[in-house]
């Protein structure tokens, strides 16, 4: 298997003599890798910065959704509460009509006590007219005046009936008043009751309607301040990206320093005995929705990682898709990339051979399950490495 000849069919006249103007401008390309580093190194910190945010906000949606679900439970909580103060509520405005109707009826009965006091005084006060009028001397002429004994005799007792029926009145009349006045005070006490239960009601009314009112506006509040937390994470996401493309074109160009491809074919980036399986090929992948921009080799947590090919670390970092990932350069525009690894052995600049392990398998960044990611580059843009620049074991 060969590397596509369009990048390899160079005359070796044609090699030689861009080796030698190479080696004859070593300060330029000093100065220029300088420079470029320089840049990718600005362009790594303000990642870093970015993903910083990223994860603090995140760690903030996280922490909104958990407050809204709480603040969500509370409500549900004070619902089940306003139900019972609802209840409670329509139980005491029934009390306080119940009070209404006792209250009524007691006004009523004082009502027809007073008139009946008022008829029995008038009937009273006609008996001590009378009584005035004719005095003891009409008693005394009933007796007098009786022809016979037993006119005598009945005399007497109408006499006693009489002042009988002037004490009954006077005991009713008596009893009356006083009846009048408990009813009075019993009036006064229901009227009290009632004027309490009333305040009591205004009062529960007021906190119900205020319990609603703080909870939907806590709850308005978290989403409100969620959706900010989530408008600043897609902004910087969006930054992200863009900061990511230009660092991508940047490593192109470092990528483009070393003109002459190292040569040979690349060998597969593991163990080719145990791990020749491809879960995720180079292409679209409608299931989830983006571009697969290598292939995806399934093995073991920590299994060695191969260098496909000798050449330059580029870079040897952490991306927040990536996870930990190498990018080495073998010159001629030719680079590859590993992706998702445990742990890196090699730093930015180190020079590694073919078959070298250059880091230990993963699944960290935007990752699921342990598997290498493995990309292959041309002139610093994606292409697929089954396209004639590597061959899957059988």
């Amino acid at each position: 298997m060969q590397l596509k000849k369009r990048h390899f069919t160079v005359c070796s006249v044609f090699l030689a003599l861009t080796a030698l103007l190479f080696c004859m401008m070593p300060s330029g390309y000093q100065k220029v890798s300088a420079a470029t580093s320089s840049t990718v190194k600005a362009l790594e910190d303000q990642i870093s910065v970015i993903e910083s945010n990223l994860a603090a906000l995140e760690k903030k949606i996280t922490n909104t959704n958990s407050d809204i679900s709480s603040a969500e439970e509370l409500k549900t909580y004070y619902d089940s509460k306003l139900a019972l103060v609802a209840e409670s509520i329509t139980a005491t405005e029934n009390l306080i009509q119940a009070y209404d109707d006792q209250i009524a009826d007691k006004e009523l009965e004082i009502q027809n006590k007073n008139q009946e006091i008022t008829d029995k005084k008038a009937e009273f006060m006609e008996w001590m007219r009378l009584s005035y009028e004719y005095g003891d001397t009409t008693y005394l002429e009933m007796i007098l005046s009786a022809e016979n004994f037993a006119d005598f005799l009945s005399g007497i007792d109408m006499i006693a009936q009489l002042m009988d029926y002037q004490k009954t009145v006077m005991t009713k009349l008596d009893e009356d008043l006083s009846g009048l006045e408990t009813d009075m005070k019993t009036l006064e006490e229901l009227r009290q009751n009632q004027a309490g239960y009333k305040e009591k009601l205004a009062v529960e009314k007021a906190n119900y309607d205020q319990l609603i009112k703080d909870t939907d506006a806590y709850i308005t509040s978290l989403i409100k301040q969620k959706s900010q937390y989530q408008s600043n994470y897609q902004t910087n996401t969006q930054k992200l990206e863009e900061i990511n493309k230009e660092l991508e074109e940047e490593l192109e160009r470092l990528a483009k320093q070393n003109a002459v491809y190292v040569g040979g074919e690349f060998i597969w980036p593991c163990d080719a005995t145990k791990y020749k399986r491809i879960s995720s090929p180079y292409g679209p992948r409608p299931s989830l929705g983006d571009f697969h921009y290598g292939i995806d080799i399934p093995c073991a947590q920590n299994a060695d990682v191969f260098a496909a090919n000798a050449g330059t670390v580029v870079k040897a970092t952490s991306h927040y898709s990536y996870g930990n990932y190498v990018l080495i350069d073998h010159g001629g525009g030719v680079a590859t990339l590993y992706a998702h690894n445990t742990s890196l052995l090699v730093k930015e600049g180190d020079t590694v051979t073919q078959g070298q392990v250059i880091a230990y398998a993963g699944n960290t960044g935007n990752s699921y399950g342990v598997h290498i990611h493995f990309e292959v580059r041309i002139d610093g843009k994606h292409t697929d490495p089954l396209n004639g620049y590597i061959t899957q074991p059988t």
